[in-house]
């Protein structure tokens, strides 16, 4: 049975666990520098490297219980300026776009577009084609990734990487995205 919510202490199978309300990683294993204490009125607790990461859709709010916070309160927690991860290419970067929920990074290399952890840098999927990868984007869901490339517009699964579906063209396809609905 589970009681309580992410982010805050919870027991599962009679077990006390701690756990981020982002990735529903342990907390445990985390050091102190790692943590965030937000100041929301639940004090609900992340990992920094998420909670960065979900400041980009939401800057002012909890992610767990959107309670609006004071921007003061915001800057003392200490996240301006963080680097995310390294993500370590075999060859040039052309171009790069994140996933809607902001916790994944779609690259395009020459031949490639790689999808990646935005936290932890690493590589998730790796979308092979035969000829230059001009552009790649998510889906609103986050859920496929679309690469275009020569003449064909290629829809992938962002977590596997294997193609769902080929869109030929008569010409050139400089770039390709997802209609929101």
């Amino acid at each position: 049975m589970v009681t309580g919510l992410p982010g805050t202490s919870e027991t599962i199978d009679g077990n006390e666990e701690n756990r981020c309300a982002i990735c529903l990683g342990d907390m445990k294993c985390s050091s102190a520098s790692e943590l965030v204490n937000f100041p929301c009125e639940g004090h609900h607790q992340f990992h920094r490297r998420c909670l960065v990461i979900a400041f980009r859709k939401n800057q002012h709010k909890c992610p767990m219980c959107r309670q609006a916070c004071n921007p003061n309160q915001i800057a003392q927690l200490g996240l301006g300026g963080m680097e995310m991860a390294t993500l370590n290419h075999s060859s040039s970067v052309r171009s790069a776009a994140f996933s809607p929920d902001g916790l994944r990074v779609v690259t395009v290399c020459p031949k490639t577009a790689q999808v990646w952890d935005a936290g932890s840098g690493k590589a998730m999927a790796t979308l092979e084609n035969s000829t230059r990868v001009r552009s790649a984007a998510f889906s609103p869901d986050g859920v496929r990734v679309v690469t275009a490339s020569f003449k064909t517009a290629l829809v992938w699964d962002a977590s596997s990487g294997k193609v769902l579906e080929r869109l030929k063209h008569s010409d050139l396809v400089g770039s390709a995205a997802f209609s929101p609905d």
